[in-house]
Order: structure tokens, then sequence, then C-alpha cells
């Protein structure tokens, strides 16, 4: 059986009223500190917070070193093309 789930869509982020930017959110994990993934294809793996994100459409994730490697797609140039590993975002809670 297929199961379906919905798309989210763009949702703009809330905005301060005193300064008109992005609210940021708050975090209990900075960068440098070491995380263990709790759930997902990558449960159990530890590894050290390379980046933070509190506001914008990507805040509440954070980039965990070594955890949750995406393959993405390289145009092909003169030389070279094919595909490279990154990290993806993990979401926080």
């Amino acid at each position: 059986s297929v199961t379906a789930r919905a798309v989210k869509k763009w949702v703009k982020p809330e905005i301060n009223q005193n300064t008109g930017k992005a609210k940021r959110k708050e975090m209990h994990v900075r960068e440098g500190d070491t995380v263990k993934v709790i759930s997902g294809k990558d449960k159990g793996k530890v590894g050290e917070v390379v980046k933070v994100y509190r506001k914008g459409l990507k805040a509440g994730k954070i980039l965990v070193d070594d955890v949750n490697l995406v393959k993405k797609a390289l145009k092909p140039k003169q030389t070279m093309g094919g595909e490279e590993q990154e990290r993806g975002k993990i979401i926080l809670t």
C-alpha cells in the first residue's frame, strides 16, 4: 500500500513588531556541541554541530558533521560532473 503525505507550503516566518525582522528561535544547542541522533536513518550516530539555524525558513534545524549525508547532482562541465555528498539539515527537538 502507498501512503500519501501532504506537502507543506511556504510559510512566512514570524516577524518582530519592533524591528520588522524575522524572530529568532531559542535553541538549546550551539555550534561545537556533540549531539546524538535519536530517530531516522542515522539513529544512534554521534556528531558535532557545525551550524545552527535560528531564524527564517530553516529555523529550528542544525547541521551535524557526518550525519544525514545527501547526494547532490553536479551539472556537467568540460571535465567534471557527477555527484557530491553534502550535509543535510536535521530538525532539532
